[in-house]
């Protein structure tokens, strides 16, 4: 009788053993899932910033800023090389007055020297297209010293790299020859005659226009004139009356 009472003790205290290593592995079990789900907030929380850091208002890190710098350059650099190397063509080609008809009636290629600004404005007096160049191109570094550091300007400051690369190359051929030399030329319309350049400066400047009007608000125009800047959420902020 004895025996058979503690045998019955000795299981009841071996399923009591096995019960709570049932529990303790089920803690084990729970803490291991609870890590996971804390990891996987962490990773969410991460995610989520990444996603906030590029919705196109934050503010760009110093080395994305360099590297959109150093890629501006590039593509200013081979702009200005393919519109030289087409004013080049065109000297070497064609004598002034000179071209070739691409599509008749429509339009030609005439080799025309150019001392004024597009499409001959101000030829009569050389020096005004140098002055209003050099004026251009010093308000546009402002303006995209003042919006390089934000995502939100990325559209402006294509734009931008388009007009200062006509704006330039134009410049070079002044300085180079003297003269701008043009040669495109829309007959059917008498349009005055062109060059890459041009197209470079014109285009840039209406998508700009478009921009200014349908994308941008008065306060974007504050940043780009210096007056105000984003935060890292991407709000506005007087730069004199900041809270």
């Amino acid at each position: 009788m004895g025996n058979r009472s503690r045998n019955t003790e000795q299981q009841k205290i071996e399923k009591d053993r096995i019960r709570q290593k049932k529990i303790d592995v089920n803690s084990l079990n729970k803490s291991a899932e609870d890590q996971k789900s804390a990891d996987k907030d962490t990773d969410d929380k991460k995610n989520s910033a990444k996603t906030k850091k590029s919705d196109g208002s934050m503010v760009l890190e110093g080395n994305e800023r360099a590297r959109i710098l150093f890629c501006s350059l590039i593509v200013m650099a081979v702009l200005i090389i393919l519109d030289q190397i087409t004013k080049d063509l065109m000297i070497k080609n064609y004598s002034v007055g000179e071209g070739m008809v691409i599509i008749k009636g429509f339009l030609e290629f005439l080799h025309i020297k150019n001392k004024g600004s597009a499409w001959g404005i101000f030829n009569d007096k050389p020096i005004v297209p140098i002055l209003i160049s050099c004026v251009l191109i010093l308000l546009i570094l402002f303006v995209y010293k003042n919006i390089i550091k934000y995502r939100k300007y990325k559209s402006l400051r294509i734009c931008i790299v388009f007009l200062l690369s006509g704006a330039l190359s134009n410049i070079i051929d002044r300085i180079r020859i003297g003269s701008v030399t043009d040669f495109v030329y829309f007959k059917w319309l008498d349009f005055p005659v062109f060059n890459v350049a041009d197209i470079y400066v014109t285009i840039s400047m209406m998508v700009m226009l478009i921009l200014l009007i349908f994308s941008y608000k008065g306060s974007d125009l504050d940043v780009m004139l210096g007056n105000g800047y984003l935060d890292s959420e991407g709000n506005y902020k007087d730069k004199y009356n900041a809270e």
